[in-house]
């Protein structure tokens, strides 16, 4: 047995001992206290070792180790050499355990009266993810001797990569902090007071999630392949579960702190927050969304570990809640809630919000396990559901934003002050007249707009107010406007962003929302062909974008250019290098090509085409399933057409509709809007004539102006890219910034105030 496995063990049975020797001291033992204090010093120190060994283990290129060859190579550069701990399964593991160890080390010396009995239950959830060590340890020996390793997955080579998994799992064990309080509180038989034990570590979990889910939406939006900074894809929408949880539980609390009002809800969703972060670990590390989500990993062995450590705390968890409800039906008598009033009402209409929005989530997520209950194969809701959805929590949420500060600023007796509301109203009219005229169409994006200004003028006024005075109230007004702003930077970025995609020669020019584009040259650099683009009109520069050849090889992912302005981004996406006209692709003869978003069909040689999604189960090959249907006469083929990126683009598999010969192949993959372009022949075609010929770049639903392709030279190569403005997304940057800056000084405000008493 290596040091490493011994580590783990080690870890268990310090786990065992701390959960036996708290057990030991409740009865006021303080040997047994002390000797508790030391195994947890004692866990975070061999934890901290632990990860500290892994990495040096990366550090040092041993690709003896199964998890070190699987995610480091010898010219992979230091920081993703260290990055790697966090690559995988196993290491994550690790490190949740790390920031777990750690974080009890912390609770134990800042808590007072939950000590003991939080520790017993700390070291119970610490249990469970030591067993998961064992079962897959990140030490585990590779078998053979191996000169290399495989390398780290390409879309993970990226700077964010260094922050955005820790802080994620920071965030979830710190989520474990005020479930063991909770419980704490329980079997010391109160009912109401763990409230105010959990709240500084139910802040700090909810913003350290939240910056989690921030450098997450930053990477995705600079890297392609994960679908813009927010794709709705599943695993994306389980980081979610815990933060959207914890907001909930945050306004309950101020509810149960006013009157006493919600003490059993609180209870409740205390326990939903933690379940959700081990069900979002469930969901990414079993393998049960491989074949929809690109984030998600292969599950394997570790499943059924992972499903029994989520049914063991779901009934846990559970029972608590029940005891929770049968001791305040005992000891709470039934005249305990005070006359509701308008901030009752406003944080009543806060957190059903909240938990809209956490349902609607939640049902597009799982819907893909759903699916298989009812249908044949997997399904998934599209961003339309997503949108739609949304729609229902987010407007009614901006509009509690709009009205919280006016009466919460106001002070027994005293009249409402409405001048928050008269320049929230001005400012609204103003936000939603600019959202018109930037294209903003749908009444309910522009009623969204109008509140969200309205919300963020509102509590910047009682931000200021507050600030003045020097009262420290005003962090929780700072998140509010940074969620106002989150609101209006997603509706102009969205609902008003305007995209095309081109297919230029060199010399050749588009145009699009007043920006003109002209391919200058294009040229081999390392990893395949660069591109150099002249951008004129209502702004100028010189942009670069890389078309990579091999970029599952040669360890080079396509990035897109963006050019940031007060007005807006202009993101320019690399799609392919496409042959001129008349000369074939690598993959065959050159065929006509239908542009397909996800769920939509076109008929096609009297075969109704389908494209029903990606398959992603091979991602990490560098493989990606175009997933077909094709309807004839009553009867349904599923078909797979394998891609994946080759020397001249797209390479991909044929596939054949056996109904009528009909051949079809991936010409294009397009991640960032969720469709695909799809090359048919009939059955034994020959190659289409140039004048049938269509280009990927003009086709389907992606020319909207309908216009015909400028004629192609029989020499050089088409750069397609798809360019897109998105009307002040910095809104959407700035809110996120905000909401982090709010809570982060709210949670160092919540814990100084709990030293103090």
């Amino acid at each position: 047995m290596g040091f490493g496995q011994i580590l783990i063990y080690a870890l268990l049975c310090l786990n065992i001992l701390t959960f036996v020797y708290y057990l030991l001291s409740i009865d006021g033992a303080e040997g047994w206290n002390k000797a508790g204090r030391a195994a947890l010093w004692a866990k975070a120190g061999l934890s901290s070792l632990g990860v500290f060994y892994l990495g040096s283990l990366f550090v040092h290129d041993r690709f003896a180790f199964k998890y070190v060859f699987e995610h480091s190579e010898i010219s992979q550069e230091l920081i993703y050499k260290i990055s790697g701990i966090w690559a995988g399964q196993e290491g994550t593991f690790l490190l949740w355990v790390c920031f777990l160890a750690i974080t009890a080390l912390v609770m134990a010396f800042a808590m007072k009266s939950y000590e003991k009995w939080s520790m017993v239950f700390f070291a119970g959830l610490e249990l469970a993810l030591c067993a998961l060590l064992i079962h897959g340890s990140p030490f585990a020996p590779l078998g053979w001797e191996a000169p290399d390793g495989a390398g780290m997955n390409a879309l993970l080579k990226n700077p964010w990569m260094a922050l955005h998994p820790p802080v994620m799992f920071l965030g979830y064990a710190l989520a474990a902090a005020p479930f063991a309080i909770f419980l704490a509180g329980l079997a010391k038989g109160e009912t109401t007071a763990w409230t105010k034990a959990a709240r500084p570590w139910a802040v700090l979990s909810w913003c350290v999630l939240g910056i989690g889910i921030f450098m997450g939406s930053y990477w995705a939006y600079e890297v392609l392949g994960w679908g813009g900074y927010w794709g709705w894809d599943p695993v994306e929408n389980a980081s979610l579960f815990a933060w959207i949880a914890l907001g909930a539980l945050l306004h309950g609390m101020l509810l149960q702190n006013r009157n006493r009002r919600f003490v059993f809800w609180n209870a409740v969703m205390v326990s939903i927050a933690y379940f959700t972060v081990l069900y979002a670990t469930f969901l990414t590390r079993s393998g049960v969304l491989s074949d929809v989500s690109v984030h998600s990993f292969q599950g394997g062995s570790i499943y059924l570990p992972i499903l029994l450590a989520l049914i063991v705390t779901a009934a846990a968890a559970s029972a608590a809640v029940v005891w929770q409800g049968v001791k305040m039906s005992k000891d709470l008598p039934p005249e305990r809630a005070a006359k509701t009033d308008a901030r009752d009402v406003l944080l009543y209409g806060s957190v059903i919000a909240m938990w809209a929005f956490f349902a609607f989530v939640f049902m597009g997520t799982n819907w893909p396990i759903f699916s298989k209950w009812f249908t044949e194969g997997t399904s998934t809701f599209d961003e339309r559901y997503y949108n739609a959805t949304s729609m229902v929590a987010a407007l009614p949420l901006a509009i509690l934003l709009a009205a919280c500060p006016a009466f919460f600023m106001r002070r027994a007796g005293a009249k409402l002050n409405a001048a928050p509301f008269a320049a929230g109203a001005v400012v609204g009219v103003a936000g939603a007249i600019i959202a018109v005229a930037i294209g903003v169409k749908n009444a309910t994006s522009v009623a969204l707009v109008f509140f969200s200004c309205a919300a963020a003028v509102s509590n910047l006024w009682a931000f200021a107010s507050f600030a003045a005075s020097r009262k420290m109230n005003w962090a929780s007004y700072l998140a509010h406007i940074g969620a106002a702003l989150v609101l209006v930077g997603v509706i102009t970025s969205s609902a008003a962003k305007h995209t095309d995609r081109f297919g230029l020669l060199e010399g050749q020019s588009e145009e699009l929302a007043g920006f003109t584009f002209v391919v200058k040259e294009i040229r081999p650099f390392e990893y395949g062909d660069s591109v150099a683009i002249e951008i004129g009109g209502r702004a100028s520069a010189s942009a670069e974008i890389s078309y990579v050849s091999d970029e599952w090889h040669n360890k080079a992912v396509n990035k897109p250019y963006v050019m940031r302005m007060f007005a807006g981004d202009l993101y320019l996406t690399p799609v392919q290098l496409a042959p001129p006209d008349g000369n074939a692709p690598a993959s065959g003869p050159a065929g006509k090509v239908i542009t397909l978003l996800k769920g939509k069909s076109a008929l096609v040689d009297g075969v109704e085409i389908t494209f029903d999604g990606f398959d992603a189960s091979r991602m990490q090959e560098g493989v990606v399933g175009v997933k077909l249907s094709a309807a004839l006469n009553g009867a349904t083929e599923n078909l797979i057409a394998s891609a994946r990126m080759g020397a001249q683009g797209i390479e991909s598999d044929t596939v054949v509709v056996k109904a009528n010969g009909l051949r079809l192949r991936a010409a294009s993959l397009m991640p960032d809007t969720g469709g695909v372009a799809i090359e048919w022949q009939p059955a034994e075609s020959a190659p289409v004539p140039e004048s049938d010929a269509t280009d990927p770049a003009v086709s389907g639903a992606e020319n909207d102006a309908g216009a015909e392709p400028e004629a192609a030279s029989q020499t050089g190569y088409r750069a397609i890219f798809q360019a897109s403005f998105k009307p002040f997304i910095w809104l959407y940057w700035a809110g996120l910034i905000l909401i982090t800056l709010g809570s982060l000084l709210a949670a160092v405000r919540r814990f100084a105030g709990q030293r103090a008493d």
